[in-house]
């Protein structure tokens, strides 16, 4: 396995709440480094269809540096974080997406991410993150749903597929909707437990 510290996106625009939580307890679960990051504090901007990757493949003209600022002044953030996070993405031997469903997909913050894999398709097999393994921890405020998940699992996977990624089968759960619900929850606490257990055991062989 990879030295490199498994990677945890928490994909809630929400701070605090059941998304951060769950990447909490994957990175406490782990008895290796994580680099555990809110997406949403990422500023991924949205895929303009500029062109650009399609003539120029890896390339995106939304990528900007990290402006640094002086000791004196109010940090800023990066002016995009989509090649920070894809960076991270072809480092880590597994990348945990904890993710909240939001009307059957992932929130816009997220999926801006997934959007911005485009450059890599126009790679044609040159995967940036390839022998890594991708693994998501789903989480929906509904109690019930046949196809609750499925957007959401759809994009993910594709956006696996286009790194070079193994793609894991999904954690989804089911009725966590205020933001303390999963807090609450010791059985489905455990959930997440295991399957980062078995996630980890299944990369590390």
């Amino acid at each position: 396995m990879s030295s490199a510290p498994v990677f945890i996106a928490s994909c809630s625009p929400r701070k605090g709440g059941n998304c951060d939580f769950a990447a909490s307890l994957v990175e406490r679960t782990l008895p290796v480094p994580c680099s555990v990051v809110r997406v949403a504090d990422a500023h991924v901007r949205p895929c303009s269809s500029c062109g650009v990757c399609d003539s120029m493949p890896g390339r995106c003209t939304l990528d900007g540096p990290t402006v640094l600022p002086s000791s004196t002044s109010t940090p800023m953030p990066p002016k995009d974080g989509a090649k920070a996070l894809f960076a991270a993405m072809a480092l880590a031997p597994v990348t945990f997406i904890v993710s909240p469903i939001y009307y059957y997909h992932i929130p816009a913050q997220a999926k801006a991410w997934v959007d911005r894999t485009q450059r890599f398709w126009a790679l044609n097999g040159e995967t940036p993150a390839k022998g890594r393994a991708m693994a998501c921890v789903l989480i929906a405020a509904r109690q019930q749903g046949e196809m609750l998940f499925d957007g959401a699992e759809r994009s993910l996977r594709w956006m696996a597929k286009t790194l070079g990624m193994e793609w894991l089968e999904p954690l989804r759960l089911y009725g966590l909707e205020h933001a303390s619900a999963l807090a609450d929850s010791v059985e489905k606490q455990a959930d997440i437990c295991s399957y980062t257990a078995r996630v980890f055991g299944s990369a590390a062989r």
